[in-house]
């Protein structure tokens, strides 16, 4: 019976399996530490539902693209690993909708999403 691969499962990935250049994402977890270690605890939960309220819209997409779409995630404008004293100041918070923010994040390039 022949073994079943999977694709690799970096979104975006062209890799028809798992590839070194993204490690499995289990492993890389344990590498980072818990989202509450990072900051994200219960504090930015909170403040993360007060932008999304606030800006439902992801800025970017209006701001450089002239269109509307729901922003499903908040960005750190100065990440939170260099700038921790920002990380719940509302005026270092972006709403963004997922493309936007792997693009702020470096993740994907802009291909006019």
């Amino acid at each position: 019976m022949p073994s079943i691969t999977r694709p690799c499962r970096n979104r975006g990935c062209p890799n028809s399996q798992p590839c070194p250049d993204h490690p499995d994402n289990k492993e890389y977890d344990r590498h980072r530490g818990s989202a509450a270690s990072r900051g994200y605890d219960r504090a930015w939960q909170k403040a993360r539902s007060v932008k999304l309220t606030n800006d439902p819209l992801c800025e970017r997409c209006q701001r450089i693209h002239n269109r509307i779409r729901a922003a499903v995630l908040v960005h750190h404008i100065k990440p939170v690993d260099l700038y921790p004293e920002l990380r719940l100041v509302r005026s270092n918070h972006e709403s963004a909708c997922f493309d936007c923010h792997e693009i702020m994040e470096g993740r994907k390039a802009d291909e006019s999403i």
